[in-house]
């Protein structure tokens, strides 16, 4: 009998499963500080697993032999290396190095050499990355029907009710203590160049395609600075450049814009 019992424990030892081998360790950068959510391979068998906020992990269960591990996570430079698995259990410490950063490439416009009284001049300052713009396609999707509504979302200016000869118009106005100057394809209203004298009280936001807002001073560019600060003028100015159509502006009937507080 005992003969029996002696043989049965024997089996029994035999068929026991080995103690599990794996990898074990930490994963940190190069200051030693814990990297969380790093990626932990083992190429064959293809296992894996991910480092916890500690920065530690395990893998297991792993045959013995010889071992290739990569340990990778975002930002950082790939790791690999190739271990031993020989024991319960192998333990790796890994520091991952930080890759450097690349800056987005960043193209400076000098205003200067954007033509003043053109849309293509338009278009160079809007490469700038100074300002606010508004094209064409931008305003047209605003579905203007009071002057104000052009400049919708833009800050540091409010709706001013105006009269108008077709009725009460909202036009954009500088808050208080502030001031707003406005101009027209490039130049003063006032002159008789590309502008012709169209009083703006018989425009429409249909004659405007194409907007520039500068609300700070320091903002605009230099070959409009006169006119955001004249001499008359006790303080620099925002201002508003308005492209009209080449076609000269007709008087035209509108719907009167509903009437609403600022």
């Amino acid at each position: 009998m005992r003969t029996l019992w002696v043989s049965l424990a024997c089996v029994l030892v035999a068929q026991a499963p080995a103690a599990a081998q794996g990898l074990r360790g930490s994963v940190v950068d190069s200051t030693g500080r814990p990297l969380a959510d790093a990626e932990i391979i083992v190429v064959e068998p293809a296992i894996r697993t991910r480092s916890d906020s500690l920065g530690s992990f395990r893998l297991s269960p792993i045959a013995p032999g010889r071992r290739v591990v990569r340990v990778r996570l975002i930002g950082y430079r790939p790791y690999e290396t190739t271990i031993s698995i020989t024991g319960e259990w192998t333990t790796l410490r890994v520091t991952l190095r930080r890759m450097p950063t690349l800056l987005a490439e960043v193209r400076i416009t000098d205003t200067r050499l954007c033509a003043p009284n053109t849309l293509a001049g338009f278009e160079c300052r809007r490469s700038s990355g100074l300002g606010l713009f508004r094209d064409a396609g931008e305003l047209r999707s605003l579905r203007p029907s009071a002057w104000a509504d052009m400049l919708d979302g833009m800050p540091a200016l409010r709706r001013e009710p105006t009269m108008t000869p077709d009725g009460l118009d909202w036009r954009p106005a500088a808050p208080p203590g502030g001031c707003l100057r406005q101009i027209f394809n490039g130049e003063d209203p006032e002159f008789d160049g590309h502008v012709r004298r169209v009083p703006i009280s018989e425009l429409v936001p249909q004659d405007v395609v194409a907007i520039e807002y500068y609300p700070r001073y320091a903002e605009v560019p230099e070959q409009f600075r006169r006119y955001a600060w004249p001499s008359s003028s006790a303080q620099p100015c925002a201002l508003l450049v308005y492209w009209l159509r080449e076609a000269p502006p007709r008087r035209r009937s509108r719907p009167r814009p509903p009437e609403f507080p600022s």
